[in-house]
């Protein structure tokens, strides 16, 4: 059932030959029906992810994450239009978002785990294996659809769907507790400076690690206590040890794609401190600790990805509420291509959000 008129085809940008030698072209395709289960959304903005960008060009193919579909993208926002057979709890006209996570097999031990259904080994994924956000129309299943609360605009849905819940969900992974220290190493770009955020909207105290001025501006702006730029600063290490009085960190969490930030974050962990691994940077990166470190600062070292649904329902929440807001810069479709070159080259402070209809 629908309640408007859906166009036979709509604009998508269509990555040809994924990898090395991609091509992105902007293009009418077909309109899909949804199946049972499913919905059709018209998208109205796309947040651009460096996973898009990893995707598209190969750069995870020795690790199995290829892209096996033609439009990437999966920070979208719209309203739903039409409804497949079988489609309950939820309506024509509802606001909703779509994630990286398409949905999950719910049966393997990690689905009836508690909290652990990110790492079902049988999920699908919007932009990988199923086509994303990129693209006027899409068609996603309802059980993990997410319903989007007042108070928030669309263009802010996509980076708190993607960025803000995988930084936030990394937070709650730290087990760092409100008064404690967390540093976030990439403080300033698209998942960092959201990171800053809901750290101090759950009572903890930053250091934002990152380079450049714009980007210590940006986290300063948005309450870190205190900024350690890489690029002027030599001794990263020694600046945290002063900054916290010799204490160091409750917490690091790694979102920079950077190998020099795994070199350096496990040595920035206080006495039972937590590294929290997020981004992931192209290629073979080692993490280096000695078991004596390990035995004498009780350093945990963990990985976190994206969010479950709840957590999901609860990073959207802090952003209603006016606690968190994505800092963005807002492109047309047509840009897109430029726009992930400029990610991964690391010039573009806070999150990128297409305007699918502009």
């Amino acid at each position: 059932m629908s309640s408007q008129k859906i166009p036979s085809k709509h604009t998508a940008a269509v990555v040809k030959n994924p990898g090395e030698n991609c091509k992105m072209v902007i293009e009418e395709i077909d309109t899909p029906k949804p199946g049972p289960g499913q919905v059709l959304v018209k998208v109205t903005h796309s947040g651009v992810c460096h996973t898009d960008a990893h995707l598209m060009r190969g750069d995870w193919s020795a690790a199995g994450a290829d892209m096996l579909c033609q439009v990437g993208g999966h920070e979208g926002v719209g309203s739903i239009v039409s409804l497949g057979p079988d489609v309950q709890n939820c309506a024509v006209g509802d606001k909703v978002g779509m994630a990286w996570i398409r949905q999950t097999c719910a049966v393997c031990t990690m689905c009836m785990g508690n909290g652990t259904e990110t790492r079902c080994p049988n999920q699908s994924n919007h932009g990988r294996d199923a086509d994303g956000s990129f693209q006027q129309y899409a068609i996603v299943p309802t059980n993990y659809l997410i319903k989007v609360p007042e108070g928030i605009d669309d263009v802010d849905v996509g980076p708190v769907l993607c960025g803000g819940v995988t930084v936030y969900k990394a937070l709650k992974v730290s087990e760092a507790k409100p008064g404690q220290t967390v540093a976030i190493i990439g403080a300033g770009g698209g998942l960092g400076h959201l990171g800053v955020q809901y750290a101090r909207a759950m009572g903890l105290r930053v250091i934002g690690i990152d380079g450049g001025e714009d980007k210590e501006k940006l986290a300063k702006k948005l309450g870190a206590e205190a900024f350690v730029d890489f690029t002027k600063t030599k001794d990263v290490v020694g600046a945290v040890k002063e900054i916290t009085g010799g204490k160091m960190c409750h917490a690091v969490v790694v979102v920079a794609a950077s190998a020099s930030g795994y070199a350096t974050a496990p040595l920035l962990c206080g006495k039972n401190g937590t590294m929290v691994a997020v981004g992931l940077p192209g290629g073979h990166v080692e993490i280096k600790i000695t078991p004596m470190t390990l035995f004498a600062n009780g350093t945990r070292i963990v990985g976190s990805n994206v969010g479950t649904r709840g957590d999901m329902e609860e990073a959207l929440d802090f952003a209603a509420r006016g606690l968190v807001k994505p800092t963005v810069a807002v492109h047309k479709l047509s840009e897109l291509e430029e726009t992930l070159d400029d990610l991964i080259k690391g010039k573009i402070s806070g999150r990128a959000v297409i305007d699918l209809w502009a």
